[in-house]
């Protein structure tokens, strides 16, 4: 028999505590499967992010992918030295338009040589008098993008015309314009 000295009162528990407790005991429960289902997710997420870089490795150096690389790489070559070549041709047809700009009306040009290697435009022509001879050896002297202009072989002619030869040296900035 157990005998009491002092007195105790019993302490009387309250209902809503159980309540927080064993809702505290389930949230600690979630949290830890929470945290394998995580941690299970992130490894397959892992093993499946590895199997495409290693598909994607695969396919880049496959075969077919290694010549089909190097097939553009050449056209592109191709590409690039046809667009050099290009930009480097001279439209030399666009010479007459330039020469028909500068020439005088009463001045008829019969024959024509060009050389494109050191751009000298042989031309020879007729005309009536010498005093449209001399406006348009004027005329070409004016043009800047005429360096220099060389009258030979004048002669006069049964019907009182004058025949004549120009050696026109041209700069190479003309066939820019005239592109």
């Amino acid at each position: 028999m157990a005998f009491n000295v002092i007195p105790k009162k019993e302490i009387e528990r309250k209902p809503w505590l159980d309540w927080v407790f064993y809702f505290c005991f389930i949230l600690l429960i979630l949290s830890v499967l929470s945290y394998f289902v995580l941690a299970y997710s992130l490894q397959k997420t892992d093993e499946a992010l590895n199997k495409v870089e290693a598909k994607i490795s695969e396919q880049e150096q496959s075969k077919e992918n290694k010549e089909l690389k190097e097939n553009l790489l050449e056209k592109e070559k191709k590409i690039n030295d046809f667009s050099n070549i290009l930009k480097e041709h001279r439209l030399y047809s666009q010479l007459f338009s330039f020469i028909e700009s500068f020439t005088h009306p009463e001045v008829v040009f019969a024959g024509f040589n060009f050389s494109s290697a050191n751009l000298i435009l042989a031309l020879s022509g007729t005309t009536s008098n010498f005093k449209t001879l001399g406006e348009q050896l004027l005329v070409l002297q004016a043009q800047s993008d005429i360096k220099s202009v060389e009258l030979s072989n004048i002669s006069l002619m049964e019907d009182g015309g004058i025949d004549f030869n120009l050696d026109i040296s041209l700069s190479p900035k003309i066939f820019d314009l005239i592109r």
